[in-house]
């Protein structure tokens, strides 16, 4: 999480200024609240998981498996039809995105780890997030979410 110095690149020296390093750790922060305390934890309550939709907008994009939903109708319709869930989360990164690196900026949130639909068996998961800022309070919303099952049921 540095920026590459360009004009150093034969030595490797990273730099890393005081205002840069604020806004990643801030990010890194905001990220884990969101996967720790909102995202999978009402994503894994079936009577809470159609509220997600609320962190969306209707113009958000979701690809979830290679199939792409769009709209706030759809995607609640297809989070109710999901069977019951188990998130285990072993890897959460969040940077930035390079927008002047101001108090709320957009960020790339990447999630791993294992997914349990019903009482099958763990399945290995990555989820990337978009989250931008919203215009009108200090909150984010998810405007790009892209899931993808990497493997069959473990053993």
């Amino acid at each position: 999480m540095c920026i590459r110095d360009r004009s150093t690149q034969s030595t490797g020296t990273l730099v890393m200024n005081e205002t840069t390093k604020k806004h990643i750790l801030e990010t890194n922060t905001k990220g884990l609240h969101f996967v720790n305390n909102y995202f999978y934890k009402y994503y894994d309550d079936t009577t809470q998981r159609t509220e997600l939709f609320r962190m969306y907008r209707e113009d958000s994009i979701i690809t979830w498996n290679g199939s792409i939903i769009r709209g706030l109708d759809s995607l609640r319709n297809f989070l109710k039809d999901l069977p019951q869930t188990k998130h285990t989360i072993e890897s959460i990164d969040a940077q930035p995105l390079p927008f002047g690196l101001t108090e709320n900026v957009p960020f790339m949130l990447s999630v791993g780890g294992t997914v349990v639909y019903g009482g099958n068996k763990p399945r290995v998961f990555h989820q990337t997030f978009l989250l931008a800022p919203s215009e009108t309070d200090n909150t984010f919303f998810i405007l790009s979410d892209v899931f993808r099952v990497l493997s069959d049921e473990l053993d």
